[in-house]
């Protein structure tokens, strides 16, 4: 039952935003009673905040053992974003979810959060990113993030391409412009069948 408020909640705001996401929206989408939906949560935003929570679950742990494993954090930025992008652009309502929802940008994601912040922190303790205030940083990623995703949520609008944001990425966060080129063009260790399971677990697909 909490699986499928869950998924009711997830589609509707990858399709009209989060605040489509009302009670008796999300009872209706999902087909129980009103009494269900209060068994499992409070309020609409408590739900929402479970949805957001359990992306950040699903990318992060997806993305652990491609992305941890790798000794340079403008590495792991690298990949982190393209196969933030990959799957969205695999899965349009994903895609339209974070932009919708402006995940990662909100409360929705904490876990996204904390290990974002500790690898830029890496980084900039290590030289590769230039020295700038946290928040400063985190836009950059996220702001370039959405900005490329936006385009598999409305599909009439051209994709940029990975790679051409994981450049852009990099760049902003003072990785060589040479050097972003180069990181940005390497492929993405992530199949549609490593992308399956992730896919399944919340959203049914």
């Amino acid at each position: 039952m909490r699986s499928r408020l869950l998924q009711a909640a997830f589609a509707l705001a990858a399709e009209d935003g989060i605040g489509a996401v009302t009670i008796d929206t999300v009872i209706t989408r999902a087909e129980v009673a009103r009494g269900s939906f209060y068994k499992y949560f409070e309020s609409p935003h408590a739900l929402l905040e479970a949805v957001g929570s359990e992306v950040s679950d699903i990318l992060i742990d997806t993305m652990n053992s491609l992305v941890s494993r790798l000794p340079d954090p403008a590495q792991r930025i690298a990949v982190g974003v393209g196969l933030v992008l990959q799957m969205g652009h695999s899965y349009p309502p994903l895609a339209g979810f974070l932009v919708h929802a402006g995940w990662p940008a909100t409360d929705l994601s904490p876990r996204f959060h904390l290990v974002v912040d500790a690898t830029l922190r890496e980084g900039m303790a290590q030289g590769r990113f230039a020295d700038t205030p946290i928040g400063l940083a985190q836009g950059i990623v996220v702001g370039t993030l959405l900005g490329a995703l936006h385009g598999g949520a409305e599909p009439v609008q051209a994709l940029p391409t990975p790679s051409m944001t994981i450049s852009a990425v990099l760049r902003g966060l003072g990785v060589p412009a040479d050097e972003a080129a180069l990181m940005a063009a390497r492929p993405l260790p992530l199949t549609q069948a490593d992308m399956a399971p992730a896919l399944q677990r919340l959203f049914g697909t």
